[in-house]
């Protein structure tokens, strides 16, 4: 029988197993760890330069002092957030006011608007001021016939009479008479708003005809409201300043200077360094706007701003500002609260009662009135009529 002989790897493997005691699985982990691809460099990348093998610390090597026994290894800092300050508020700016008045445009564009207004504050559940009773009921567009103060659609059918009676006056006065805007007011005609309503309206307009005694004027009386009074007057708040604005004719610009000048040195106003007393002289074309300025409802607020300066505080050396003890007033748009107010306040006064005049332009006034009360007295003529066709007045 022939002699069976096993190939020679496998006789070297037997011979391997016989004088190694480890298991397959041992040997198999180790030949593993021999072939492992961290021990073997890699080639690099064409952008990176070869990286050495990495062989394990010998105990002889001195270690940082970072990783030493000694000190406990301590992680990374982490990387500080950059905390932006928040940003400061900005304070609440208020409303700025319309342009003046002085055009058609600007003129419908204020008093149309003026109704809805109302109704808005009206709807606000939280609303704090109301409109009275008499307010509600004037301030209707089918009440303008009776010319209430507060009405706005009888403001501009009044404007519209009005400017068109004292655009073709002044026009037809010769070249040579000059025609002022005039200012007056008075800190005897400022009250605070609780009794602005039962003001004598009748007495500013005498006073206004004393002091322009020899000159022929029309005019109308308005009412300012000024809500931070308290920055002059201590324990006041809200204040009405009653004033009129006026279109003055028959006079020289001396002798209109003199006036003022006059009045400037008798009396003063509520703010501090303002003059009671202001004019102007006007253009010809110039004289429809301002008489749309002067026919205006209330549609801006004031507010009394402290002139500051700046100065170095000797303590610090740092600049501050101080108060110059002068004052200045600024205007802004009525807000639905003070509107409300407003139109309280003129219910149960007419837009012929605030108009006055004096020398030629009381016949211009009473031209202009007429006309106006055109309306008023055809509705009364027709209800009359109807009384007396009635068949209970028959009988």
């Amino acid at each position: 029988m022939a002699r069976f002989e096993l190939p020679d790897h496998i006789a070297r493997a037997i011979e391997q197993n016989r004088l190694n005691p480890l298991s397959w699985s041992e040997r198999r982990a180790q030949t593993r760890v021999r072939a492992a691809p961290s021990l073997v460099t890699q080639p690099a990348p064409p952008n990176r330069l070869p990286r050495a093998p990495i062989s394990p610390p010998t105990p002889s090597a001195r270690l940082p002092k970072a990783l030493s026994a000694k000190t406990p290894l301590q992680p990374p800092p982490a990387p500080q957030r950059q905390v932006r300050p928040k940003p400061r508020p900005k304070p609440r700016k208020r409303p700025k006011a319309r342009p003046p008045c002085n055009t058609w445009r600007r003129f419908m564009a204020a008093h149309l608007d003026d109704p809805r207004s109302i109704a808005r504050n009206e709807e606000r559940v939280l609303a704090f001021v109301r409109l009275s009773r008499e307010a509600r009921f004037e301030i209707a567009p089918d009440q303008a016939f009776n010319l209430p103060a507060c009405n706005y659609t009888a403001r501009i059918e009044f404007a519209l009479i009005a400017t068109d009676h004292v655009t073709r006056f002044t026009n037809s006065l010769p070249s040579s008479t000059p025609v002022f805007w005039v200012t007056l007011i008075r800190d005897t005609y400022t009250v605070p708003y609780d009794e602005a309503a039962a003001f004598n309206l009748f007495k500013l307009q005498q006073w206004v005809r004393a002091e322009l005694l020899s000159c022929s004027f029309i005019g109308m009386v308005e009412a300012a409201l000024y809500t931070n009074a308290d920055e002059v007057r201590p324990g006041w708040k809200r204040v009405i300043s009653w004033h009129p604005h006026l279109l003055v004719w028959g006079v020289t610009k001396q002798r209109m200077q003199e006036i003022c000048d006059s009045i400037n040195v008798r009396f003063r106003t509520m703010i501090p360094g303002v003059n009671p007393a202001h004019f102007r002289p006007l253009q010809p074309e110039e004289v429809e706007g301002q008489a749309l300025y002067m026919l205006k409802a209330p549609v801006n607020e004031y507010r009394i701003i402290t002139k500051m300066r700046k100065a170095k505080d000797p303590d610090t050396d740092k600049t501050v500002r101080e108060p110059t003890g002068a004052f200045r007033s600024r205007k802004y748009q009525l807000g639905p609260g003070d509107l409300t107010r407003m139109a309280n306040l003129l219910a149960g006064k007419s837009l012929d009662g605030l108009a006055f005049a004096a020398g030629d332009g009381k016949k211009l006034l009473a031209g202009i009135n007429f006309e106006a009360r055109a309306a008023e007295r055809a509705l009364a003529a027709r209800a009359r009529g109807a009384r007396t066709q009635s068949p209970l007045r028959r009988h």
